[in-house]
């Protein structure tokens, strides 16, 4: 979760399904895309509030995790402690720190949030520790014509299509292994929203911290693994199916 929507009185169950759901769409392109590590240091830039490089520490016990964001409080900083989970505020604190080879980075709903979104990629595969066996995978949402007051509200400076996407990882000089969208179920709710928007029929949204109802979470998250998991098949007979946000695989270029 962007720390801008984060509560801090909310526990896992209150979570939105889509967050819940979009843990498996990343261990699932983990372990169907990158090397099966025995250990590992993962770098997550732009980590919001820890829950996703939680959720993966439980599910790879064997590797190591760095997590930054610019939003952290100081006092957080001070107080978070984790055997294998590492924090700090920007990424430049976190490379001094850092002394091994970095095998995969993680860069989930990241871009969207900055002006210059290539020269925020060239910053980061120049990093020391970060070289052609080092592992990217990107996620942003899809489309612009989707952009509305969630957008505003998280501060977006645009959405991607796959093919956008694709060219901006391209000009940085990251080769791209995989890329594909996901949670399609979710494109018409949003289409929906962005047209109510318009004509002032609705109120902005104002992120995910607004989700009351986990009575439905767990049918949700079920609902939105399972898109995942269709997409990808029939995505593997040449069908592409488009979704509410991109996914992309990738390696610095030699």
């Amino acid at each position: 979760m962007d720390l801008k929507e984060f509560d801090h009185s909310i526990v896992e169950s209150d979570r939105h399904p889509w967050e819940l759901a979009r843990i498996e769409v990343i261990a699932r392109l983990i372990k169907e895309f990158i090397p099966h590590y025995r250990s590992a240091l993962v770098l997550e830039i732009g980590c919001g509030d820890i829950f996703v490089l939680e959720s993966l520490a439980e599910k790879f016990p064997q590797w190591s995790f760095v997590g930054t964001d610019i939003a952290f409080p100081d006092s957080f900083l001070d107080n978070y402690r984790h055997e294998r989970i590492k924090v700090y505020k920007t990424s430049e604190e976190a490379m001094t720190n850092i002394k091994q080879h970095i095998d995969l980075v993680l860069l989930l709903d990241v871009v969207e949030h900055v002006s210059d979104d290539v020269q925020f990629l060239k910053e980061i595969i120049h990093f020391n520790h970060i070289d052609p066996k080092t592992n990217f995978i990107v996620t942003a949402p899809s489309f612009q014509w989707l952009f509305c007051s969630h957008d505003t509200f998280l501060q977006h400076y645009r959405r991607y299509s796959n093919n956008s996407l694709y060219a901006l990882l391209q000009q940085v000089g990251l080769n791209v292994t995989a890329m594909g969208y996901f949670f399609g179920s979710l494109l018409f709710t949003r289409m929906l929203r962005a047209s109510l928007e318009k004509f002032n029929l609705i109120k902005p949204s104002q992120g995910l911290r607004n989700w009351r109802y986990p009575s439905i979470s767990s049918l949700l998250r079920f609902v939105l693994i399972q898109d995942f998991k269709f997409t990808s098949a029939i995505k593997k007979l040449g069908i592409k199916v488009p979704g509410l946000s991109n996914y992309a695989v990738c390696r610095k270029s030699e």
